[in-house]
């Protein structure tokens, strides 16, 4: 065995963390954009002392949670027409938590919020009335207070606020605008208020005059001596720089001020230089500068030199980590003068106890950017593009003696888009995630060609299946404790929902296959400083990587099962995002983090669920993220990313996040665990160990484990998130073990009674575990599941279906199930209906005539839109095999196509963010079509704008990554410089746009308005 062990005495030493002020940072995603200006004070504040740690989730605002703050701080807009009433639980929580000594510290727009509130408003002091705007400086009315005492004032643009309904009891006004109270202070109850009204935007918020009054007001409100504790304190912060000059993307501020100045900053052009590099520090320091909830902190487990680079990890069923290092990433071996082969997977364990890795064995070494590992039959399954490999320790040695490619074809083209994110599935598959790199190779005698989006395959790699597309680079992938599979992209799109494989659109040629549901309302991010450097989603997810569900108990109850991580290293982030159940789907929102820092090093690159049941931290603590060009000074190489020599090979680190509230974690291992052991483990509280246990069971393939897990199958018990653990994964066992390939048995009877089991999650995995067989279709039914009281048992009910031999009473039962508007107006259960309709079409069509909605006459509806509609889905199902009428007694005539003529293609120039036409001639007052097809691997729309509008255009764009109905609105702003506009259209996707060109001759501009793209992405369309 080799062993590495060396710790530097810094990384091992241990440190008491400086007492901070923790203070909760209330904002929202409306117009006074508080996530944005967090950016202007998160820096400042640390170097003070103050943690803000920012929310935009009002459930926050709870007894408990506040308890854990020493000041609330409020910016945001919680007032009509979003919020026209105060919820009661918000106004006690927030009015009590004051009352009752808590320290409250209002900010501008703060005077606005629950307006219908008299407690609130008489809590404050003060309620805005009105405002106008301009340069200004406030007189300091108590110049000896301990607030104002050596604070010289300071002058801003900003808005100009006028009050109303001031409450003067217990008040002190300690600064004036002219006559109107500025900034003043509240005795409440036993609590502290402190107001200002200044900080409309980045003016004031960037104005070091403000970050001394914040700070000011922050301290007395929590009940500090002000004078004091400013003596007593330094500002700063660990952070030493360099000057080089060398290619890398300037930080936003600079990107914000050179656009400001000179105009949009095209990433293709010899951009200005920021020579200002930070330097790193070590880990220990680095854990000072990360912001994390109050009742958690940071632990290290291991760091260079021990580890470098960890671009990937998982713990197998001994509890040990194994991490892969890739220190060649992003340059393939034929990069190499050597031919590569430096990067490795290590085992990390912690022999002692002390919560520090102490050994390092190298399991497996020679591999060039291996991207993800699982675990199997006593080995592990690897991604290396472009093959798939299994590696194993024969010999007891340590290190993998036995190499075998499982498959290849895994495109390596561009090395940030290829195979990643490998997880076992309850289905005892391997799933992972694809990029845009795509593969284009042969497994089990089929021949694949896909990219972007999520996949499996068979341990062995005898199959594999592409499930779904994504819409653009894709890093991240987990799943809920009901065995859902959730995914990040890249760029913009940090939470998605895998609904059914794509192969069921071949039922139904009418309807075609879309890329995975979106989640969130926005893509904005939550991030400390201004710093961060990003090419596009300029101030959102453009680096986002994994989705890990809260699948533990070891956390508060609010994360379990409910609580994604994503990680967005190039904002030094990991993002929390809460998932809620919508329909026969879910939504997400992203109102605050895990964990943030202002070191501009800090890359978390993953986030998982540990054995121990807190969340790990896989930080690659790089100061160069991005893997595009930034200008034509960064000469690209093979694998598409760019040669920059501050890539790091030096450093990374292991955290771990860790619940203080927590009981120690037992000591678990399943090496060599009896089968009593692994059933038993099926419903442990932390599913790391369930699918080990699953698997090692599948694995192990005998059938005296039978009785003991249809035991589990049939416990009608429900935890405190309505799901039974055990009964779910029982299910999925026997289906590994092959007891449920057919529809007889004790398996298959304990299996159609798991579809009355009072947990939806039951019935729902029931559901998928059934054969495809006459008597599944029966049992599903006999029991109304297609008529389930939960939406996401009706959607995996007629899923399967769609699966199953063609049966005239489930055709009429889904023909029924459309008819219901519920059904009909949730997009999944629609299609996957219309899906099993073509199946059993007869029967559908049946329903159809006995209902009147038998038209005379079978087409493919033209109208966007139509298979929306239940005449639509009819129309389809029809089209699809009009003979099918056949058997009820019908004719249908077909009906003829209709022509199109073309016009004008536009398109995008693949992986170069261009359209694919610079300029375009067109002739005053005609009506031309252009029809846009969106051949990238992102999402894009287009727009025509007016002549000399691109820069404004572009900035309202710019703004619309924080609005919640950005999307929604298809990024288009609302601009009446905007002539006509495309949807946003996904990779492969086209759309017709009918356009009326405008009589007067000059230069329109076309362009992309995702946000960030409009700067490199736009043409002009010539009007002679």
């Amino acid at each position: 065995m080799l062993v590495i062990s060396s710790c530097s005495e810094e990384q091992t030493a241990e440190y008491s963390e400086k007492p901070q002020l923790k203070v909760l940072f209330l904002g929202d995603d409306r117009g006074h954009e508080p996530s944005v200006r967090l950016r202007d004070v998160g820096r400042p504040m640390l170097d003070r002392g103050i943690h803000l740690y920012y929310t935009s989730d009002l459930n926050d605002i709870n007894p408990e949670n506040l308890a854990k703050f020493d000041v609330v701080l409020l910016y945001a807009n919680y007032h009509e027409p979003h919020y026209p009433e105060t919820s009661a639980d918000v106004e006690n929580a927030l009015v009590g938590y004051v009352e009752n000594g808590g320290g409250f510290v209002g900010l501008h727009s703060a005077s606005g919020n629950f307006r219908d509130s008299e407690r609130f408003i008489d809590m404050l002091g003060g309620e805005f009335e009105s405002h106008g705007e301009g340069t200004f400086s406030t007189r300091i009315a108590e110049p000896e207070h301990e607030i104002m005492a050596g604070f010289e004032g300071f002058e801003s643009w900003d808005e100009i606020y006028v009050h109303q309904n001031h409450n003067e009891e217990n008040r002190t006004v300690l600064s004036y605008r002219e006559d109107e109270p500025y900034t003043w202070i509240r005795n409440h109850g036993d609590g502290r208020v402190f107001y200002t009204a200044w900080g409309h935007d980045e003016r004031t918020w960037q104005n070091p005059g403000f970050h001394d009054l914040m700070e000011r007001g922050i301290r007395w409100a929590a009940g500090q001596d002000v004078q004091a504790k400013i003596a007593e304190r330094e500002i700063g912060n660990p952070f030493e720089y360099t000057v080089l000059d060398v290619p890398f993307p300037p930080p936003h501020y600079k990107r914000l001020e050179y656009e400001e100045e000179v105009g949009p900053m095209d990433r293709g052009a010899n951009n200005p230089r920021y020579y200002r590099k930070q330097l790193p520090v070590d880990a220990v320091t680095a854990k000072e500068r990360m912001i994390v909830p109050p009742g958690f902190r940071v632990e290290l487990f291991a760091a260079e030199p021990d580890i470098v680079n960890p671009i990937s990890m998982n713990w197998d069923e001994q509890g040990r980590l194994w991490v892969i290092e890739s220190i060649e990433y992003p340059y393939p071996r034929d990069f190499w003068p050597d031919g590569g082969g430096k990067d490795r997977i290590l085992i990390l364990e912690d022999t002692n106890g002390d919560g520090r890795a102490d050994e390092f064995t190298v399991f497996a070494d020679d591999l060039n950017i291996p991207t993800s590992l699982a675990f199997s039959n006593g080995g592990i399954i690897v991604h290396q593009a472009p093959e798939t490999l299994f590696l194993k320790d024969t010999t007891g040695d340590g290190k993998a003696d036995y190499r075998e490619v499982l498959f290849e074809g895994w495109q390596q083209w561009d090395t940030h888009a290829g195979p990643n994110n490998m997880h076992y599935g309850l289905d005892n598959q391997i799933w992972g995630v694809l990029g845009y790199a795509g593969m284009d190779g042969t497994v089990g005698g089929e021949h694949h060609e896909f990219r972007m989006g999520v996949y499996r395959f068979k341990p062995d790699g005898s199959n594999l299946e592409f499930l779904r597309r994504t819409n653009n680079n894709t890093w991240g992938l987990g799943f809920n404790e009901q065995g859902e599979a959730f995914i990040s992209t890249a760029n913009g799109n940090p939470s998605t929902h895998f609904q059914f494989p794509r192969r069921l659109y071949d039922n139904l040629s009418g309807l075609d296959d879309s890329v995975t549901d979106r989640l969130t309302d926005t893509a904005r991010i939550i991030t400390l400083t201004n710093l961060f450097r990003q090419v596009d989603w300029v101030g959102a997810f453009t680096s986002a990587a994994g989705h890990a569900l809260y699948t533990a108990r070891t956390y508060p109850q609010e994360y379990w099962n409910r609580i994604a991580f994503v990680t967005d290293p190039t904002v030094q982030l990991v993002a929390e995002l809460i998932l809620e159940e919508n329909g026969s789907g879910y939504r997400a929102e992203h109102p605050r983090n895990l964990i943030a820092s202002d070191d501009e090093w800090f890359s978390p690159v993953q986030a998982e669920v540990g054995p121990d049941g807190h969340i790990w931290i896989a930080d690659w603590y790089n100061y160069i993220i991005q893997h595009n060009a930034e200008s034509d000074r960064q000469e690209p190489t093979p694998g598409n990313a760019y040669a920059n020599p501050l890539r790091d090979r030096e450093h990374g680190r292991i955290y771990r996040i860790v619940y203080e509230g927590a009981d120690r974690a037992e000591n678990l291992t399943l090496a060599n665990a009896s089968s009593e052991k692994l059933v038993s483990t099926l419903v442990h509280e932390n599913m790391l160990w369930r699918k080990h246990a699953q698997r090692l069971l599948v694995e192990r393939g005998e059938a005296d484990v039978v009785p003991s897990l249809i035991q589990l199958v049939r416990d009608r018990s429900e935890d405190e998130t309505d799901v039974n653990v055990g009964a779910i994964h029982a299910l999925w066992t026997l289906h590994g073990l092959g007891e449920l390939g057919q529809a007889s048995g004790d398996a298959f009877d304990a299996a159609v009674e798991a579809l009355q089991h009072p947990s939806a999650s039951v019935r729902m995995n029931a559901v998928q575990v059934l054969p495809k067989a006459e008597e599944s279709v029966t049992a599903l039914l006999e029991y109304c599941l297609p008529d389930d009281e939960n939406m996401k048992v009706r959607l995996k009910t007629l899923i399967a279906f769609a699966d199953m031999p063609e049966n005239n009473d489930a055709g009429g039962a889904i023909f029924y199930t459309l008819n219901k508007e519920e059904n009909l107006e949730d997009r999944w259960i629609r299609e996957a209906a219309s899906l099993a309709a073509a199946v059993h079409n007869v029967g559908f069509l049946a329903a159809a005539d006995e209902a009147g909605m038998l038209p005379d006459e079978a087409a493919v509806p033209e109208n966007e839109g139509a298979e929306q509609t239940l005449e639509g889905i009819i129309a389809l199902v029809l089209s699809e095999d009009p003979s099918a009428v056949e058997e009820i007694g019908r004719d249908v005539a077909m009906a003829d196509d209709d022509a199109f003529d073309m016009i004008l293609e536009l398109g995008v120039v693949e992986n170069v963010m261009r359209f694919d036409m610079e300029e375009i001639r067109v002739q005053a007052g005609q009506t031309i079509r252009i029809d846009f097809t969106n051949t990238d691997n992102m999402e894009h729309n287009m727009l025509i704008i007016k002549p000399g509008t691109l820069q404004e255009v572009g900035r309202l764009a710019d703004q619309m990554i924080t609005a919640p109905d950005g999307r929604e609105r298809l990024y288009v702003p609302d601009s009446p410089d905007i002539l006509a506009f495309t949807p946003l259209l996904d990779p492969g996707e086209s759309y017709q746009l009918v356009f009326s060109v405008p009589d007067e001759p000059g230069e329109y501009p076309f362009v992309c308005t995702i946000p960030g793209h409009w700067r490199i992405m736009n043409g002009v369309m010539i009007v002679e």
